[in-house]
């Protein structure tokens, strides 16, 4: 059976305007749906998803454990099951009280800006070595680097070629 076939110039994001493209008609519905050269017959992504039945999303549900807890030295949930790790441990059931988990307090705005204008920047514990003395012919990465003194002065910036 033929099925009709019309050449389109590009409409879609990922096709080029200038370009000719060949749709061909859906032989359930009769929609145009593009193609590529070789194509002899199509179905359309809507009768596509007519014939098949909808993906299955699972979602976890909640465990009831902060989000984390596996990462935690030690974790007792409200049944008393014990974890050390995230690894289970049965013969520590009951044996510990349920960890309580507090929720971090939020900062408004005002709070941030104010912690923002106290804070100052730490002093460096390192005013001598190796590591030191490099830092202090180095320049910052955002001006490529430099390695020499006389850089804030050069003209020609070598760094972006």
């Amino acid at each position: 059976m033929e099925y009709a076939v019309e050449y389109r110039k590009g409409e879609r994001w990922n096709q080029n305007p200038d370009r000719l493209y060949k749709y061909m008609e859906c032989r359930l519905c009769g929609q145009f749906s593009p193609v590529s050269e070789d194509t002899t017959s199509t179905v359309c992504h809507e009768c596509v998803m007519e014939m098949t039945d909808p993906p299955e999303i699972n979602r976890r549900g909640n465990t009831g454990k902060p989000s984390g807890w596996h990462f935690m030295k030690e974790f007792v949930d409200r049944n008393g099951n014990v974890y050390h790790k995230g690894v289970e441990q049965p013969k520590l059931k009951g044996t510990l009280p349920p960890t309580k988990i507090e929720k971090k307090k939020r900062l408004s705005k005002k709070e941030m800006a104010a912690r923002k204008r106290k804070w100052k920047a730490r002093k460096s514990d390192f005013g001598s070595g190796t590591l030191w003395k490099y830092a202090q012919t180095v320049g910052p990465a955002y001006l490529g680097a430099p390695t020499h003194p006389g850089k804030k002065k050069e003209v020609k910036d070598y760094s972006e070629i």
